[in-house]
């Protein structure tokens, strides 16, 4: 009977040799699936690789040559050049197993227009290449990524060899009814199934990097995209088998549901540029050092006896002068570097010839934002980075630094209580920090103030004081918000 069985299940899936272009491809258990949006992702092995999008890229996305992204009446396009979002699928201990990375690359410009705080109109064009002589606008612009995404990815049942029903029949009593019920609607390689990728799912990066992502299990029902309780369990674990039994699905098309993009860091690269060309503005401290060291990079030392000197005998007195709305380090009478004192404040170390730069523009649940400054005012950098998060959980030679953030985890009201457990503990893994966003129900009243919880993955580094080198380093993950609502609305931190 079981012979006949697999007859009929043969004819009602369609057997055939020909493999169709959206095949995803099956390797050592896992389905895997490259789905480039545009076409043209590089991607280093054509295994999966399926190709969607068209010329106007009806694909959901937005801040393309093609689409534009409005958000706040700021409107941009052109930074998304191409994007991948590649696909993992597998059963652990029988349940249905992801893991998604996404991936884009950068045109290197965007577009944008915007109201000034006059009400004009401006619209101009921020090219990477224009930013080489302002090395921080260059960094907040190589730093520019998608803080939200959210996928849709329809597919349809795969076909298995002749031995994998066979697998399929011992593993399972398959009935008539079976074959005409079930299998009829839900194996059936014309099925179409719906399997949504969440925003929670995913961590993003800036252009071209690689994110860190972690595998997640969830219900067979919301995997599949079938409403729960429409069937048993055991008819559930009889589509999962054979959908692992299958050697390979067909992905009928995927999309963007959900994106949004940082709009205020974008206009506020735009309106920085333009006060730095039109001379309205002098670039800050730190873009004038940089601009002065490219400048000398490939000439001869500077031999005068003044700041940019590097033959001055370097002075040992260096301290910290505070002034109305100013601070900053001088050596004798002359000033070495200044800062607005409404945005920055400066500490010493252990070293006399390394500072703390505090940037006052948030202090995050005690997740201060700080850099490090030399007795010359220029900035230090750690392990390619110039900004950090130092956490007074842990000693003073621990600092953090960001390497990718996930979408919105969960939104939690703020409650008043005589104990606040508001998450913010850097843990060693990812699951921790969801649980303890998830965990978060203090008994009080509760107040207009939501927070937009996320996830940051970063290094903690350990840091050698003496000589600014770095010891060692670690990855883990700490809760953090760049979203909150009061009662005039959703306000953005200025920086997390």
């Amino acid at each position: 009977m079981g012979r006949v069985y697999t007859t009929f299940i043969f004819c009602l899936l369609g057997l055939s040799k020909l493999i169709a272009q959206g095949t995803m491809h099956k390797q050592n258990g896992h389905f895997i699936a490259q789905l480039d949006f545009f076409g043209n992702y590089p991607v280093k092995s054509t295994a999966g690789h399926i190709k969607g999008g068209s010329l106007d890229y009806g694909n959901g996305f937005t801040n393309t040559d093609q689409k534009k992204y409005t958000e706040k009446g700021i409107t941009v396009y052109g930074l998304v050049k191409s994007a991948v979002l590649k696909v993992d699928w597998w059963t652990l201990f029988g349940e249905p197993t992801e893991q998604y990375q996404f991936e884009w690359i950068s045109s290197g410009y965007y577009d944008i227009s915007f109201n000034d705080s006059k009400g004009k109109l401006i619209t101009t064009k921020i090219n990477k290449q224009n930013l080489t002589k302002y090395p921080d606008l260059l960094k907040r612009f190589n730093n520019l990524g998608p803080t939200e995404m959210a996928f849709e990815i329809k597919w349809k049942m795969g076909r298995p060899t002749e031995a994998d029903v066979k697998k399929m029949e011992e593993k399972y009593t398959l009935d008539a009814n079976f074959y005409s019920g079930l299998g009829l609607n839900y194996l059936n390689a014309n099925r179409l199934y719906n399997t949504n990728v969440k925003n929670s799912s995913l961590l993003f990066e800036s252009t071209g990097i690689t994110p860190f992502s972690t595998p997640s299990i969830r219900s067979r029902e919301e995997f599949l995209g079938i409403s729960k309780g429409d069937h048993t369990d055991t008819d559930i674990k009889r589509i999962l088998s054979w959908w692992q039994f299958c050697q390979t699905h067909t992905i009928d098309g995927f999309r963007v549901v959900k994106q949004d993009w940082p709009i205020d860091e974008m206009k506020a690269i735009a309106e920085k540029y333009l006060a730095y060309e039109n001379g309205e503005e002098e670039p800050t401290p730190q873009e004038q050092i940089a601009k002065a060291e490219q400048k000398n990079k490939n000439t001869q030392a500077y031999g005068k006896d003044d700041f940019w000197g590097d033959a001055v005998e370097e002075e040992n007195n260096v301290e910290i002068f505070r002034e109305p709305n100013t601070v900053g380090l001088k050596s004798k009478n002359k000033i070495i570097v200044k800062y607005n004192s409404k945005d920055y404040d400066i500490r010493n170390t252990e070293n006399s010839k390394v500072f703390i730069l505090d940037h006052r523009c948030f202090f995050d649940m005690m997740h201060g934002i700080i850099s490090f400054i030399d007795h010359k005012g220029r900035t230090i950098y750690i392990n390619g980075s110039e900004s950090f998060y130092a956490s007074g959980a842990y000693d003073t030679y621990a600092i953090f630094s960001k390497k990718s953030e996930s979408g919105v985890i969960r939104e939690l009201l703020y409650q008043h209580s005589s104990k606040i457990n508001m998450p913010k503990k850097i843990k060693l893994t990812y699951a921790e920090v969801v649980n303890d966003i998830n965990n978060y129900n203090n008994v009080g009243g509760v107040s207009t103030l939501k927070y937009f919880f996320q996830i940051m993955e970063v290094e903690r580094l350990y840091i050698d004081f003496n000589t600014m080198s770095l010891i060692k380093k670690e990855t883990m993950f700490r809760p953090f918000y760049k979203k909150y609502t009061n009662r005039n609305g959703i306000q953005n931190v200025k920086c997390y």
